[in-house]
């Protein structure tokens, strides 16, 4: 009997990592063909998802390695240390296992006992992008992962990594935010903390107008003009352009006159 070490994930914060006992693979699965036999084996129940080769945040799959308790495929995995481990091929696709048990527990450690940071504001966002972009469970998931957007390897390899190029939070106001490319990933060059009012001005909902060669968000726009958000927006979906979208009307007048 071969054995390797399985991963199981329980809760850790909001991210889900935690590895589990041991468990047995026979040899006699190992090598050509093992897949071959598990996927005819479970044609009649359900159908197995091919992973052979594809990556999920730090790990890749390599092969299937047996059924899980619950019935479903475990897989080998191949993380980008070099470690091997197995875990069901679920949690992978999930995002709650995203590197092995021994990189897992490094970069626990790495925040708790170095930093001493893991209850911080910091090292929750930390987790909570991660969560955003890998774990399809998660509410917010197809706004972040689902468009498509990652977190740089780099951060992933630890949040000593991420508070380094991050910093500190400068105020209860601020939070993480990607800029100056919404659409762009979490990493050094496209993130900073900032506020709301700089969060609204960069949401990808938040249109931009050229007034007079000046270009600013509604929101801008209506600080500037004195004109609510909405008025602007009405106007804008009427069909108004240029200053008639800011110009202040004198009561009793409308723009058709």
């Amino acid at each position: 009997m071969l054995t390797l070490s399985a991963w199981t994930p329980i809760s850790l914060g909001r991210l889900h990592m935690r590895p589990g006992g041991p468990q047995s693979v026979s040899p006699t699965l190992q090598g050509e063909g093992a897949g071959e036999a598990f996927f005819i084996g479970r044609k009649m129940n359900a159908k197995v998802i091919d992973m052979t080769g594809k990556r999920f945040a730090s790990i890749t799959a390599v092969r299937i390695a047996g059924k899980s308790a619950s019935g479903d495929m475990n897989w080998l995995f191949l993380c980008d240390c070099g470690n091997e481990f197995i875990t069901n091929g679920y949690f992978a696709r999930s995002g709650q296992v995203i590197t092995c048990p021994t990189c897992s527990k490094a970069r626990g450690a790495l925040a708790t006992t170095k930093h001493g940071l893991s209850d911080t504001v910091e090292f929750g966002t930390w987790v909570d992008i991660q969560t955003r972009c890998y774990n399809k469970n998660a509410k917010c998931y197809e706004n972040y992962g689902g468009r498509g957007i990652k977190v740089c390897q780099k951060w992933l390899d630890s949040f000593a990594n991420f508070l380094e190029d991050m910093g500190p939070r400068p105020s209860k106001s601020h939070s993480i935010d990607r800029y100056p490319d919404n659409d762009g990933d979490y990493e050094p060059s496209n993130c900073r903390w900032a506020t709301r009012k700089e969060q609204a001005n960069n949401k990808r909902s938040n249109h931009r107008l050229t007034i007079n060669g000046e270009t600013k968000s509604i929101l801008e726009w209506s600080e500037a003009s004195g004109l609510s958000y909405n008025a602007i927006w009405y106007r804008l979906r009427a069909g108004k352009t240029g200053v008639k979208l800011i110009e202040v009307l004198k009561r009793g007048t409308t723009h058709g006159q």
